[in-house]
């Protein structure tokens, strides 16, 4: 995560494991697997907010950008 590389890698991760969409969905096995994948992104958020109290913050105003 020093680099710029590292945390494009890391914000791609983030947004496969849907850390900050819904996983709202009709069908109750599909809404239990994106829950379990927004977990994993959520997990990677605390431990970069462990790491360093501003990197999740950076990594945000990083990426910042309509795709």
């Amino acid at each position: 995560l020093s680099n710029a590389s590292g945390r494009r890698l890391i914000w791609k991760l983030l947004g496969k494991c849907g850390a900050f969409r819904t996983v709202f969905d009709s069908d109750s096995s599909r809404m239990s697997y994106l829950s379990g994948q927004q977990d994993l992104g959520h997990y990677l958020m605390a431990e970069i907010s462990e790491a360093d109290g501003n990197l999740l913050y950076k990594l945000m105003k990083e990426n910042n950008r309509s795709e």
